[in-house]
């Protein structure tokens, strides 16, 4: 069905969720937590970290795992899909292996399955999820939690950066002590964004049609919005036809598809890539009939320095693609809740 055939059986906007600021405030106060991880690790030898999980939990781990294998000259770095972890598993997983570990559940069955084999072979595991009870911990070492059912994305990305980040200053690497000041003014200006992007946002939702797919591009550290807008919200909640592209590759090939029939969104953050998702806009804008840019510089990043923006700006649009998420779902009528497949079959 198409977005225009639905856009008057509309559900009311969701909310931004009461425990948004509370819940990041609470996830700042675990950087002590993740010191000690670092310190641990890289005491006892650690060499290689690997970010593992599926769907959203893989990709919010991509801001962190980006800037830390950019960076770090001592540490080997990888992201990969949980499922595709214990079937092609790295060859030199084991005791200098830290394994951090994704899940909103702390009960998917890939990332559970992988923390368990990854165990077995002598690796360091660190969990990410909502709490601290809940098989992904039970098989870890370290628990990182955020305790929110709703404020999800943007926790794992700050865990997971301010674990970044530690990693580094623990290996020696050179580290801007004023990215504490960048982290710590996040939750007031990451709520203040959502008000800020609303109208633009609810006029993006609108304008999409669900009979045109839709491609979500961007780069480097913000591929993690790209893909959960795409493959989590458009996909899974919306039943749409999307995907992400890689600003790298978007013009090796997939701009054949920039025609009447489909919708372009690009993410465009603050980070060194954004050169990539500057000549995206500048051949869409020519060529594209339905392009949306989301420009994290349009907005003012309350207390974050100025020359940091580019270190926060992916978690940004995760939330503003998050936001999205929440604006289709007014357009449409169709519950981001409701699902065909998902925890209803078996699979």
């Amino acid at each position: 069905m198409s977005s225009e055939k639905t856009l008057n059986t509309g559900l009311p906007l969701r909310p931004v969720e009461p425990d948004f600021v509370p819940t990041l405030r609470g996830v700042l106060e675990k950087r002590a937590l993740t010191q000690r991880i670092a310190h641990d690790a890289i005491r006892d030898g650690v060499t290689d970290i690997v970010f593992v999980g599926c769907g959203g939990s893989y990709s919010s781990s991509i801001h962190a795992a980006t800037f830390l294998e950019a960076r770090s000259t001592r540490l080997t770095v990888r992201n990969i899909n949980a499922a595709e972890f214990q079937s092609l598993p790295p060859a030199r997983l084991g005791p200098k292996m830290l394994v951090v570990a994704s899940s909103h559940s702390g009960g998917t069955p890939e990332t559970v399955s992988a923390v368990r084999f990854a165990r077995e072979r002598g690796a360091r595991l660190v969990a990410v999820s909502r709490d601290d009870d809940n098989p992904l911990v039970n098989a870890s070492h370290y628990s990182l939690s955020y305790g929110s059912e709703r404020t999800v994305t943007s926790s794992k990305q700050i865990l997971l950066a301010q674990l970044g980040q530690a990693l580094l200053e623990e290996t020696g690497e050179a580290v801007d002590p004023a990215i504490r000041t960048a982290f710590d003014a996040l939750p007031a200006a990451l709520l203040a964004i959502q008000e800020q992007a609303d109208a633009k946002l609810a006029e993006i939702a609108g304008r999409l049609n669900a009979e045109r797919p839709t491609y979500v591009v961007s780069s480097g550290p913000t591929m993690g919005a790209a893909f959960s807008l795409s493959l989590c919200y458009f996909m899974e909640m919306q039943w749409m036809n999307a995907n992400n592209i890689d600003a790298g590759d978007y013009l090796h090939g997939p701009f054949e598809m920039l025609t009447d029939n489909a919708s372009l969104i690009v993410f465009q953050g603050e980070d060194a890539t954004r050169p990539l998702t500057e000549r995206v806009i500048r051949f869409a804008e020519r060529h594209g009939t339905h392009v949306f840019v989301i420009d994290s510089r349009e907005f003012p990043l309350t207390g974050v320095p100025e020359h940091l923006r580019g270190e926060v700006s992916a978690i940004a649009l995760g939330v503003l693609g998050t936001r999205l998420a929440d604006h289709r779902e007014a357009a449409t009528g169709h519950s981001l809740d409701e699902r065909r497949y998902m925890h209803k079959v078996e699979y």
